[in-house]
Formats: C-alpha cells, sequence, structure tokens
C-alpha cells in the first residue's frame, strides 16, 4: 500500500513537470519506489550468490537471528524456560548476544506457565547464562514484527495466530530489510538503481530508536533504554554523522569500523597516547561510550550492557544523567558512568580534580 502511494505521489510531480514545463526531482526514497515497482522478496541466500562475502559477514551479525524458528533456536544452543517444551514454542526472540525471549503456539511470548503457577524467568541472559522475569504472568502479544522481520506488514495476523501481530515474509533482519525487495534488481543482472541503498542514519533509526520523538531520549534510570542509538546519536555532537560513518552495517559494530576516534580527533589522540590511561589499555571509547545502556543485564551501579552513543562527557560535576522525573536521558555522559565502572568509589571531588585534561594524566 505504502509503495502503490509513493508511486501515485511520484507520478503528480512528474506530470506536473510535464504540464508546466519545469524539473521536478523527487526524493530518494520516491526514486527508490519507483525502481522497485513490482518487485517481490527473493531471500538473503539469493543475494549470496552474488555477494557472497557480505553475506557471510551479514550472518555473523545479531540482525538474521532477531526473530528465528524454535527449531533453529535448540539447534544453536539455546536453552528454554523450564517449565516449557520446545514444541510449545513457536519462536524464539533474539538469542545472539544479550538475551532470549520466547512466543508460544498462540504467538504470545511467554510470561508464565500454561496453567498460570510459574510466573517469570522467561528472558535468558546470555551474559549471566541465567533465566530473569520479563513482564511476568502478563499476555504479551508478539508486536515487534516491523524491527525483527523482513517484508513486514501490520495488517493480519502470521500463520494466523491471533498473538502474532502483523504478517512478514522472511523471520529475522534479511538482506532486503534494509534494501528492500530485490527480484527486479537480480532479474536485471544486479542493476543498482533497482535496489534500495539508503546509508543515512534516519534509515537505521527506523528500529535503533524507541516511541516517536526523535528529540529525547527514553529512559528507565539508572540506564537508557535498549535499541535507542540513533535518539542518542541526534542530541550528541556527531549529530550530523550517519552511522555508517563509523559502522560497516554488513558487519558486527565493534568487529570493523571505518573510521574511528583517531580520523577526526587528531589532537584529543595525540593527548593521548602515552597517557597513564592509553598504557592501561583504557581506549576512547572506554570512557566516551560507556556500558550507560542496559538491555539484559545490570554490571554495576553505573554499568549496564550495551554503551550509549553520547560521545560528550559532561565535565560539570553537578550535572544530571536524567531529566528530573526520570523520563529521559540528557544528552551527555556524566563523571559517574564515565568513570565510576572502574574507579569505583571515587567521590565528586576525586572527579572534579581529574575530569579536565584527563587525556594527558601523567604525562
Amino acid at each position: 500500500m505504502r509503495r502503490r502511494v509513493l508511486l501515485g505521489v511520484l507520478l503528480v510531480i512528474l506530470l506536473l513537470g510535464a504540464v508546466f514545463g519545469f524539473k521536478l526531482v523527487p526524493s530518494t526514497e520516491l526514486q527508490t519506489a519507483f525502481a522497485q515497482a513490482g518487485a517481490t522478496y527473493v531471500g538473503s541466500e539469493v543475494c549470496a550468490a552474488c555477494h557472497k562475502a557480505i553475506y557471510d559477514n551479514f550472518k555473523a551479525t545479531g540482525h538474521p537471528y532477531k526473530l528465528r524458528t524454535a527449531e533453529e533456536a535448540r539447534a544453536a544452543g539455546l536453552p528454554k524456560p523450564s517449565y516449557v517444551e520446545w514444541k510449545d514454542i513457536l519462536f524464539v526472540i533474539g538469542g545472539f548476544k544479550w538475551k532470549a525471549r520466547y512466543v508460544d503456539q498462540n504467538g504470545y511470548i511467554i510470561t508464565q506457565s500454561k496453567d498460570g503457577s510459574i510466573k517469570g524467568k522467561n528472558q535468558f541472559n546470555i551474559e549471566t547464562e541465567q533465566f530473569v522475569d520479563y513482564e511476568a504472568g502478563k499476555a504479551k502479544p508478539y508486536d515487534c514484527g516491523s524491527c525483527h522481520t523482513t517484508g513486514y506488514s501490520k495488517e493480519g495476523n502470521q500463520l494466523g495466530k491471533p498473538g502474532l501481530i502483523g504478517t512478514w515474509v522472511f523471520n529475522g533482519i534479511q538482506c532486503e530489510a534494509c534494501h528492500g525487495p530485490a527480484s527486479q534488481h537480480v532479474a536485471n543482472g544486479g542493476d543498482k538503481t533497482k535496489i534500495k541503498i539508503d546509508r543515512s542514519a534516519a534509515a537505521c533509526g527506523t528500529c535503533h530508536s524507541r516511541g516517536t520523538d526523535m528529540a529525547v531520549i527514553p529512559a528507565k534510570p539508572p540506564f537508557i533504554e535498549h535499541h535507542e542509538q540513533y535518539q542518542e546519536l541526534l542530541q550528541s555532537p556527531h549529530k550530523k554523522l550517519d552511522c555508517v560513518t563509523c559502522h560497516n552495517p554488513h558487519k558486527r559494530a565493534r568487529l570493523d569500523m571505518p573510521a574511528t576516534c583517531a580520523s577526526c580527533h587528531v589532537t584529543q589522540v595525540a593527548d593521548f597516547q602515552g597517557s597513564k590511561h592509553q598504557q592501561a589499555g583504557v581506549r576512547c571509547e572506554s570512557c566516551h561510550m560507556p556500558n550507560l545502556v542496559k538491555t539484559a543485564v545490570q554490571r554495576g551501579p553505573f554499568e549496564a550492557d550495551i554503551p550509549a552513543h553520547l560521545f560528550t562527557i559532561n565535565t560539570d560535576t553537578k550535572a544530571k544523567q536524567f531529566s528530573d522525573d526520570g523520563k529521559f536521558a540528557n544528552g551527555y555522559v556524566t563523571w559517574q558512568y564515565a568513570c565510576l565502572p572502574c574507579h569505583s568509589g571515587r567521590d565528586e571531588a576525586w572527579a572534579a580534580q581529574y575530569l579536565k585534561g584527563v587525556h594527558k594524566l601523567g604525562k
């Protein structure tokens, strides 16, 4: 439906140009919709025939495993909640790096045993290898398909299951989740004008955000909520950069970064070389991208399990990490999150002494 609307708008633009004698250049989104008109989904394995190296890198990321069948998850070695059998599980959500949740045969996220006698212990945290509570005892339809599947439509119910909200073509984030349906691209010998290539941060932000207001960073103190990297980026000094400036979208985020801090921050990196922190193995992101975001595990009072994309450390020791009502995070990192994961027990006076000039500490 959305593609048909975009095509209609494009045709109106072209007609206006023909009637009034001027040329209007449609947006990239409209051009893509026109190029992919009538295209269908072919699957990542078809992409692999020509893009083998990219496909292999992609398969080593978490994207294709955002949603998988119980059989696939079991074969990968994931455990299940003790009070359910594998035959009662339809899908497993995630389970690649941080956590796994489970969907029953009716399409609802499992939050308790069938008879209700056991509630919770339904989220498996990979780091600790423990089951913890997630929405224990609540009825939770699976409505995450827009960011966990490929070819998603909000209409209908996948497989006719009442708890599965919407329908989709493939489980997980496959190649065509970002590149769009590829049949025309394949049929035309890999014609790049017939495939979607969107390198903007907003493209990643379609899923790496929470809610509809991109000007705020939703939080649950003492941490930021997960999958909000786009909102964090927009509140940071790097807001004009695209995600692909630093990340290869086909590889795991920390394994291959096209640009490093040294590419832009030449002076700071030069100051840092030979400092106490550098000699101790501390990296730029250790302090400027601390684990201020929680998806599964809290490692300490000021450390969770996902790096924040805020970058700036506020050297005012009175600065607050969160709004007074606790609903949102501020667009910087406070000293507690930058320093205390390593320097536990230190106080505000200590921070005031070392925060400024820290890049040259010990030189």
